[in-house]
């Protein structure tokens, strides 16, 4: 079964290993890809609308850390939402500011959802569930006929 994949973008590994392990204890079956900066993720964001894949290939939710070494998340926010291809899929702003105007403008550009790191591993969870894409994440209940 080929699932769409999850986008993180962060650029420190072990923010970027937690939030994959966040997303396994929530019975995601989705293939995470991680991106370190916004110029990588943009780069295999149009390499996934472009290619031959088409539009099963593009992530299924974008996980995005606001400080990047190379672009900022809202950067890449306003630069997906701008794209026809992408803006359908939701998006977490997951980062360390806390600014209001950070969060208004990542509200403005789209965001579903915004965390304030630190984030503790039962409050990401807690937010991953709220966010409610059922019909796009494979859970391992329903892929394995659990739970009725």
């Amino acid at each position: 079964m080929d699932l769409p994949p999850i986008l993180v973008v962060e650029d420190d590994p072990v923010h970027a290993e937690l939030v994959t392990e966040v997303l396994a204890s929530c019975g995601l079956l989705n293939p995470v890809a991680v991106a370190r900066d916004a110029a990588q993720a943009r780069a295999y964001l149009q390499e996934h609308v472009r290619g031959a894949e088409g539009r099963a290939a593009l992530p299924v939710l974008a996980l995005l850390d606001g400080h990047l070494p190379v672009g900022s998340g809202l950067e890449l926010l306003a630069w997906m939402k701008g794209e026809p291809e992408l803006t359908e899929i939701p998006v977490v702003m997951l980062t360390s500011s806390d600014e209001a105007g950070d969060i208004d403008r990542a509200r403005e550009l789209g965001a579903a959802m915004y965390l304030v790191k630190p984030v503790g591993f039962d409050a990401l969870v807690r937010a991953v569930r709220q966010l409610g894409v059922p019909w796009a994440l494979a859970r391992k209940d329903a892929v394995n006929g659990a739970g009725s």
